[in-house]
């Protein structure tokens, strides 16, 4: 594995192909967008970014929920050889723009759903906006620039991620290359993923910890990744169910409140009574990878 991501990331599509990369809620049921279709749209893109003048370690910022486009902007910012800078789009208008300001972000990646929010945060600036659409991808020349990739440093930065700022001004911290693919390797090594693996992305990809193991991770080990409709229940049910995931990232209070929720309907069944202990009695077997409460 070579200390830059988008070389990384090339090589694993050489690999894949056509194989599905990301799976996303359109028109009512799921599709997905191979390894090959996300690679020709990062090319799209980051030609795009280069023909309005973004250059080596120029920051690209981020304003995305979770959907196809988080990987598309952030690849397509690493073949310009740029640095990403992802945005917590429920911050304030306010906290936004000093972040653009702080970081000399020249370009703010978006969605129509985010636009208006969008044009307010860059008040002031000299930030262009470019609105992230399918035609965009249609219009553009999707021809990949033969980028020289022979004089990169493992040291040059990759990501700027903002601090939450909850006692004084946020910092933004530089991550590298290196430090982003080093991360990787620890958790390749725990052999706890495989190719065939599929992540769900739930938790916002503008923290660094849901960054490294529902994008970067999957997309550089070859594995696929899911992003639910909605951030409810149901929606997140039906995503596990319909593409397959085998891997679900969280955190103790997100998965507390499914178990909560899970708990409170089983309450309302009529045979609550015999339920409950059976429950009880078939959770040890999971460790020998029984799981009669699935029934």
């Amino acid at each position: 594995m070579q200390d830059n991501i988008f070389l990384n990331f090339r090589k694993i599509v050489n690999q894949k192909g056509e194989s599905p990369a990301l799976f996303f809620k359109k028109n009512n049921e799921y599709q997905y967008l191979s390894y090959k279709n996300l690679y020709e749209k990062a090319i799209t893109l980051g030609n795009l970014l280069l023909k309005k003048g973004i250059n080596p370690q120029d920051k690209v910022a981020i304003l995305l929920e979770n959907n196809p486009f988080w990987p598309i902007s952030f690849m397509g910012i690493m073949y310009t050889k740029a640095v990403a800078v992802p945005l917590n789009y429920l911050a304030s208008d306010e906290e936004l723009n000093y972040l653009l300001t702080h970081s000399e972000s020249k370009i703010l990646l978006t969605t129509f759903n985010l636009y208006s929010k969008a044009k307010k945060i860059i008040k002031n600036l000299d930030c262009q906006i470019i609105i992230l659409e399918e035609d965009l991808f249609e219009k553009e020349l999707d021809t990949e620039i033969n980028m020289d990739f022979s004089d990169i440093e493992k040291d040059k930065v990759a990501l700027l991620v903002y601090t939450s700022g909850t006692t004084r001004t946020p910092k933004g911290v530089m991550l590298t290359h290196h430090n982003l693919l080093s991360n990787m390797r620890s958790l390749l090594k725990l052999n706890i993923l495989k190719p065939t693996d599929c992540f769900i992305s739930v938790l916002p990809l503008y923290h660094s910890y849901p960054f490294l193991t529902n994008l970067l991770l999957p997309l550089l080990s070859g594995a696929k990744v899911s992003c639910p409709s909605q951030l409810e229940a149901e929606a997140i049910l039906e995503c596990i169910q319909k593409t397959g995931v085998t891997i679900f990232v969280g955190v103790p209070r997100l998965f507390s409140l499914f178990h909560e929720k899970i708990s409170l309907q089983l309450k309302k069944h009529p045979l609550w009574f015999l339920i409950n202990p059976l429950l009880n009695i078939f959770l040890p077997l999971r460790k020998w990878n029984i799981n009669l409460a699935k029934i």
